[in-house]
């Protein structure tokens, strides 16, 4: 799930100019879910905010929170041309200096088509 802030598509409502996340972390809190993967695009920035958050207002909830990192790669999977949005869910322990040797990260897609294989 993509919280306030993320990269792409935030089309989240502002509350006094910044992130609303009180209220995200809220709804999470309210709801009858266990396991939210908290989503952003080419960066884990969302769910370190949203874990801080959740900490704060709810220190005794055992609500799992784990980091997704979002991205999308240029291969086209169909006739419409749409291209691929792979998600990478890591555990929930890691820290922001663990996962920040994630990045830069650089992708290589090789697809072994029947095209590719013929020639």
């Amino acid at each position: 799930m993509h919280a306030p802030g993320t990269k792409l598509s935030d089309h989240y409502a502002l509350k006094d100019g910044d992130n609303d996340l009180e209220q995200f972390c809220g709804i999470i809190h309210d709801s009858d879910v266990a396991v939210v993967a908290v989503a952003d695009y080419f960066s884990l920035d969302g769910y370190f905010a949203v874990r801080e958050k959740y900490a704060e207002l709810f220190p005794d909830d055992d609500t799992l929170l784990l980091p997704n990192l979002e991205v999308r790669l240029p291969l086209a999977v169909n006739r419409e041309e749409q291209e691929v949005d792979l998600h990478l869910i890591f555990r929930p322990s890691p820290s922001r200096d663990a996962l920040g040797r994630l990045t830069p990260i650089e992708f290589e897609v090789i697809m072994n088509t029947p095209a590719a294989l013929a020639a």
